[in-house]
């Protein structure tokens, strides 16, 4: 059997971040037998993500890019590129998009695919410029992964409509991550009603309107709480948030993201606190758990889920919170 040739571009392979975790799982679950596999990372990779490449068969190449002026490393993809043969370039985020899509092209890739991980879609004229004018014109096809950022790659950069195609993320899950009782851990009874968020805190991902719908729930459910697993820009934030809103006590902070997406959908109900239309990986998240679903009235979600019980969908984010359309 011909196996396909694929490369996976990124800068950073690291072992937390969405778009990172998504290119390390999907290079790791492709059948070897089938796929001879490559994975580029521009800038960094950490042990544990080499390791557990090393151990899926994946080949490895590492540019040691430090800073944007060190294009002259990319001579080591375009070699890999054309000694190899490679039939799929899959790059992802803005720069490897940017990268993959000029170099693949150079190099004759037959398929270059660009894989947009979300951003705001306001501001940075450049890398709108480039997301249209380059990326969406050169690139086979441009991956949205939500229906709102799909929306926005064509009005506001305008990147041809057909070249665009809509994934949502999948949730990864970690080998050997174990189920955590989370009320245990937090000094919590068994029967505490507890919400729970895992995500990087940055932003777009409207944590403070959390933190604001939860001090109305606890006029009705003072016995409740509230679980945020990550890190991000916006901790210090969130915490300064959270006691203006006098929740000390019944907010629960955790840098531990990367134990915790287990623990939170065995103990409590998952939420999608993102200001995107598609619900992404928290609706994968909770099947096997039988949780409720409590997306955002924005969500949309086009297929049903048998073994899910919806809840009540909460209030969209104001409107100056909210991005752009």
């Amino acid at each position: 059997m011909i196996r396909l040739r694929v490369l996976f571009l990124i800068d950073r392979a690291v072992d937390h971040g969405g778009a990172e975790r998504f290119a390390v799982g999907l290079a790791g679950a492709l059948a070897a037998k089938r796929y001879e596999l490559w994975f580029c990372s521009t800038r960094e990779i950490e042990p544990a993500v080499a390791d557990a490449l090393d151990r899926a068969g994946v080949r490895r190449l590492e540019l040691g890019r430090r800073s944007k002026w060190d294009a002259h490393r990319f001579a080591g993809l375009a070699a890999v590129l054309r000694r190899e043969r490679i039939d799929v370039l899959h790059a992802h985020m803005f720069g490897s998009n940017v990268w993959g899509t000029i170099i693949g092209r150079a190099c004759r890739v037959p398929v270059v695919i660009a894989h947009e991980q979300t951003w705001s879609y306001r501001g940075e004229p450049l890398r709108a410029w480039l997301d249209g004018h380059l990326v969406g014109r050169f690139a086979t096809r441009f991956v949205a992964v939500s229906s709102l950022d799909a929306e926005r790659m064509v009005s506001v950069e305008g990147v041809p409509p057909e070249k665009v195609v809509m994934i949502p993320n999948a949730y990864v899950p970690r080998p050997g991550a174990l189920e955590r009782d989370l009320r245990a851990e937090l000094g919590l009874d068994a029967a505490t009603p507890l919400i729970g968020a895992v995500s990087v805190l940055r932003p777009q991902k409207a944590l403070t309107v959390l933190l604001e719908a939860f001090s109305l729930v606890l006029e009705e459910r003072p016995d409740a709480h509230l679980a945020l697993a990550g890190d991000g820009p916006c901790r210090h934030e969130l915490r300064v948030r959270a006691r203006e809103l006098e929740l000390d006590g019944r907010v629960h902070f955790s840098a531990d993201a990367a134990t915790s997406i287990r623990s939170c959908a065995h103990s409590m109900s998952p939420r999608c606190p993102r200001t995107t239309r598609e619900p992404r990986w928290w609706r994968l998240s909770a099947l096997p758990t039988g949780r409720r679903l409590s997306p955002p009235r924005s969500a949309v979600c086009p297929t049903s889920l048998p073994t899910a019980r919806p809840a009540c969908s909460f209030p969209r984010v104001a409107p100056m919170l909210s991005p752009p359309r």
